[in-house]
């Protein structure tokens, strides 16, 4: 959740994927009993929310992306 609120605080964003990624934010629920939290999203909304995890990895730490990758396979599309 850290990553993706980083994301939405950048100020000025004009890109598409951050309403899809606040849509995902404000509905988050923590899981009782641990540092997890549950996100229910739509496939365009998981593409969004992997756009994040790559930006760090990018710029710092690629920890997030991999387990990204891991958990939900590479979320972002080749053009056309």
């Amino acid at each position: 959740m850290e990553p993706l609120r980083r994301f939405l605080a950048i100020p000025d964003l004009g890109d598409a994927r951050v309403v899809l990624v606040r849509d995902v934010v404000e509905q988050a629920r923590a899981v009782p009993g641990g540092r997890r939290w549950q996100l229910t999203a739509t496939p365009q909304q998981i593409e969004a929310i992997g756009f994040v995890p790559r930006l760090e990895a990018l710029t710092s730490t690629a920890r997030a992306w991999h387990r990204f990758l891991r958990e939900y396979g590479p979320p972002i599309r080749p053009a056309r």
